[in-house]
């Protein structure tokens, strides 16, 4: 379920937590972000929700392998490309470069 709602972090354009996705109002039309979303709301549903929510929260290496599945399987889809998804990536507070988020992505899951 979409819910748009200015109360999202201002690092942020949208968050999930299971079964809700929280997206800025300015942004209720990307759906290439909504899908990302949805796929983090996946994940949590398979791992269980609290555990996966406070391992994204608390740790960085969980975060960015969280968000790398999350592109991965968009561009696998076409959803979006490499080079977007290493934009995204490299605007993120994990410490990448987009040639650096380019080369993540392309790496192959563990």
């Amino acid at each position: 379920m979409i819910i748009t709602t200015r109360f999202v972090p201002k690092n942020r354009d949208a968050f999930s937590v299971w079964p809700f996705v929280f997206i800025k109002p300015e942004k209720n039309n990307d759906q290439r972000l909504i899908e990302h979303e949805k796929l983090q709301c996946k994940e949590q549903k398979y791992f269980l929700v609290l555990p996966w929510l406070l391992c994204y929260w608390l740790s960085k290496k969980f975060r960015l392998g969280a968000e790398l599945r999350a592109y991965r399987r968009q561009v696998k889809s076409k959803d979006i490309t490499v080079g977007k998804a290493a934009h995204q990536l490299s605007k993120s507070n994990f410490g990448l470069s987009y040639i650096g988020a380019v080369k993540e992505l392309r790496r192959k899951a563990a």
